[in-house]
């Protein structure tokens, strides 16, 4: 019986020093950076570019970060978090930097604009990997496609960037996977562009 109560009496020590640890504080990321919101000039001189509801993977859907430790083998972690939905942050990131790199007469507009009328240019985004690995890299893949007001597909291309991590942390992490939102974009200026050129030369 007193061995019984000694051992009881460690495991409740035992359980409240394990209690009194503060536990490390939760942190929240934004891809936005607080970005000012830009008005652009809405003429009929201007092409719209819609962007539509990002598509992303089931598992970058979760609030808290992920982290790639294996091929098939995904950590959350418990202490980082979006501020707020990576679909939404990423593309007020994206529409940002697309009307940074687009030249007139062009203007990317968000599907919840009330100047998103049907006769524009739809842009669609697929985003399959958004990602650091434990291994110090961060990864940024999926597809992009252009489709008319008529639902027909202009162009479809896939894009993927993977690039070494400087050094580790999540905020490293974010800052890289920034980076990537703005090779995006230019890629898909360079793609609106050369679908505009086509379509003139006919």
């Amino acid at each position: 019986m007193m061995l019984r109560r000694l051992v009881m009496l460690c495991l409740v020590l035992l359980l409240s020093g394990c209690m009194s640890q503060p536990s490390a504080p939760m942190r929240y990321f934004v891809l936005d950076e607080a970005l000012p919101h830009a008005e652009y000039a809405r003429t009929q001189e201007h092409h719209r570019l819609v962007l539509q509801p990002l598509r992303l993977a089931n598992y970058l859907s979760q609030p808290n970060l992920p982290m790639r430790l294996s091929s098939h083998e995904v950590y959350y972690s418990p202490n980082h978090s979006w501020a707020e939905p990576l679909s939404k942050g990423f593309a007020k990131a994206l529409l940002h930097d697309l009307n940074a790199a687009m030249s007139s007469p062009w203007v990317a507009l968000s599907y919840r604009d009330p100047a998103a009328d049907n006769d524009t240019v739809q842009l669609l985004v697929e985003l399959d990997h958004f990602v650091a690995t434990e291994d110090g890299n961060c990864i940024v893949d999926g597809v992009f496609w252009l489709q008319s007001a008529q639902g027909d597909v202009l162009l479809k291309r896939g894009f993927h960037y993977q690039d070494e991590l400087a050094q580790g942390g999540f905020d490293n992490a974010i800052t890289q996977l920034r980076q990537s939102v703005t090779r995006l974009a230019r890629d898909i200026t360079l793609a609106l562009d050369q679908q505009t050129g086509n379509n003139d030369g006919h």
